[in-house]
C-alpha cells in the first residue's frame, strides 16, 4: 500500500465522492440500516482502486471489527473482471480451507463480502492496517523477509499441490487459466517495433534468442502443463501470479505474513510465483545469495508438506522455463505505454537470469 500523500492524484472532491460511494456500498453489502453510523478513512490509492478502513458504531459483535474495503476508481469491463476473479478466489479458498490441518487460511486475510457488477463493485476483508505493514516493494527486502515470503508461497503451493479435487472444483472459466501461453499473443508481432523504438538496447545475440523464444516457448509451456510424463496432475498448484513484496503484509510483532491482491490467481507450476518474486520484483544481484540458494529454501519448505515426489531438478527446470516466460511481459508493458521504470528493470533482471542459468538451452 502506498502513501496517500505520495501517490494520490485524485482530487479532494473526488475522494469525498468515492468515500460516500464506499459507505453506500458497505451498507448494502452488510444490510445495514440508514441509522448505522459508519466511520471511514482512506488507507491507500492504487493505480486502479481505492482502499478504505471502515468501522461501525453498532451493538452487533460480528460487525464491530474494522473492515478493509477496496473499490475501483472506475467501474468498467476490466475492473469488474478483476473484482470477480478476486471475490471468486476468496469464496473457493474459504470453502476448501476449513480444517485445522490446512494452513492457507492463516496466510490470507479473512473474507467478509464482495460484489462485482456494472452498478456496484467492492471487496470487503478484515482490516489488517493496525497490525500489519506491506513490505516495501521499492526498497530492498531483508534476507529474512525474502525467506519468509518464499515460505509463505510454499505454504500455499503445498496445500493445492496436484490436488485433483481442488482443481476440478474451480469454475470452468478459471480452469482455462491452465493455458498460460496467452501472454505471448502478439508479442512477436510488435517485438520488431520494440527493438527499434523502446530505447532498450538488445544485443544481436539476444535478439536471435527472442526470435527463438516466440517460436518455441508456447510449445514448451504446453508440454510442461499437460504432458503425462510429469505425473501427479503435472505438479501443478494454485499460484498468486503477482507476489511482489508490496503484496505481502508483515505482522509488526510476530513477523508472520499475509498475502493479498489475488485477482490474477491461476493454476500453474509453482516456479511461476518464484520467478515473479525473485526475478521480476527483486534485484538478486544486490544479495549474497543466488537463485539456487533461494530454490533450496523453497524446496525445503515445500517438502515438509507435499507427499508427491517432486525433485529439485524439476523445480529448477520450471524456474528456468518461468524466467523465459517472464521476458515477454515487459515487452507487452512497453506496448501498452507503461513508463519505462515499470518494465525496464524486470527485463534487465530476466535477461541477466537467462544468461546466468543458461535458460536459452531449453529452447533448443
Amino acid at each position: 500500500m502506498k502513501s496517500v500523500h505520495q501517490e494520490s492524484i485524485v482530487s479532494d472532491l473526488a475522494i469525498t465522492h468515492y468515500t460516500q460511494q464506499c459507505v453506500t456500498q458497505l451498507r448494502d453489502a452488510l444490510s445495514l440500516g440508514e441509522r448505522a453510523r459508519v466511520n471511514i478513512a482512506l488507507l491507500s490509492r492504487e493505480p486502479t482502486s481505492l482502499c478504505f478502513r471502515a468501522t461501525l458504531e453498532t451493538a452487533s459483535p460480528e460487525n464491530s471489527s474494522p473492515f478493509f474495503i477496496k473499490i475501483p476508481i472506475e467501474i468498467n469491463e476490466i475492473s469488474i473482471r478483476n473484482f470477480q476473479k478476486e471475490i471468486e478466489f476468496y469464496h473457493h479458498i474459504s470453502e476448501m480451507c476449513t480444517t485445522a490441518e490446512q494452513t492457507t487460511r492463516h496466510v490470507l486475510p479473512r473474507f467478509i463480502d464482495g460484489c462485482a457488477s456494472a452498478t456496484k463493485c467492492l471487496l470487503i476483508l478484515e482490516d489488517l492496517s493496525q497490525t500489519h505493514q506491506p513490505i516495501n516493494r521499492y526498497t530492498l527486502p531483508t534476507n529474512s523477509q525474502i525467506e519468509r515470503m518464499i515460505h509463505c508461497l510454499a505454504t500455499i503451493h503445498s496445500e493445492w499441490w496436484g490436488s485433483h479435487h481442488h482443481v476440478t472444483s474451480l469454475p470452468s472459466e478459471v480452469q482455462q487459466t491452465y493455458i498460460l501461453t496467452d501472454f505471448m499473443r502478439g508479442a512477436d508481432t510488435y517485438f520488431h517495433d520494440f527493438v527499434l523504438n523502446s530505447q532498450f538496447h538488445l544485443s544481436g545475440k539476444h535478439i536471435q534468442h527472442f526470435k527463438r523464444l516466440f517460436e518455441r516457448l508456447p510449445e514448451r509451456l504446453q508440454q510442461r502443463l499437460f504432458s503425462e510424463q510429469h505425473g501427479n496432475h503435472h505438479h501443478l498448484t494454485l499460484i498468486h501470479s503477482d507476489p511482489h513484496p508490496g503484496n505481502f503484509l508483515l505482522h509488526q510483532e510476530t513477523a508472520s505474513l499475509k498475502l493479498i491482491d489475488w485477482q490474477d490467481w491461476k493454476i500453474s507450476f509453482s516456479a511461476h510465483d518464484l520467478v515473479h518474486l525473485v526475478i521480476s520484483s527483486i534485484d538478486i544481484s544486490k544479495y549474497v545469495f543466488h537463485d539456487i540458494d533461494l530454490l533450496n529454501i523453497y524446496m525445503n519448505a515445500l517438502s515438509q508438506h507435499i507427499k508427491h515426489h517432486f525433485s529439485f531438478e524439476q523445480l529448477l527446470y520450471d524456474y528456468r522455463l518461468g524466467i523465459l516466460r517472464s521476458l515477454c511481459v515487459p515487452i507487452r508493458h512497453w506496448k501498452i505505454n507503461l513508463p519505462a521504470h515499470l518494465w525496464m528493470p524486470q527485463l534487465t533482471h530476466s535477461l541477466a537470469a537467462c544468461d546466468r542459468l543458461n535458460c536459452w538451452e531449453l529452447l533448443a
